[in-house]
């Protein structure tokens, strides 16, 4: 089969991921530190590899879900993003990418 280039040089690295049973499972995670009323943008380069489950995920922060589950779609790279604003929140809080769809 033919590699699959990344989304950015075709050179890269990329995440895949296979949506399993475990809704709401985190299948990425990583801890940042923010500062308080401010506006964060979390974005992720999504594409089908051809599997046999339509995959679906949601940005998480905190535990609290972002916005609307976005689901893989044909076999091009697309980008989704959502927006969370801090409020009061400040210091290091936990980004995650999870399944919303069992596969």
């Amino acid at each position: 089969t033919e590699p699959v280039p990344d989304h950015s040089t075709g050179f890269g690295y990329f995440l895949t991921y296979d949506p399993d049973a475990g809704e709401k499972r985190a299948f990425w995670k990583q801890s940042v530190e923010v500062c308080p009323n401010t506006p964060y943008e979390f974005s992720a380069w999504l594409r089908d590899l051809g599997g046999q489950a339509q995959a679906s995920f949601q940005f998480e922060v905190d535990s609290q879900l972002v916005g609307a589950p976005a689901t893989v779609t044909g076999s091009s790279w697309m980008k989704v993003s959502e927006t969370w604003y801090s409020g009061a929140t400040t210091g290091m809080v936990r980004l995650a990418l999870v399944n919303s769809s069992p596969g």
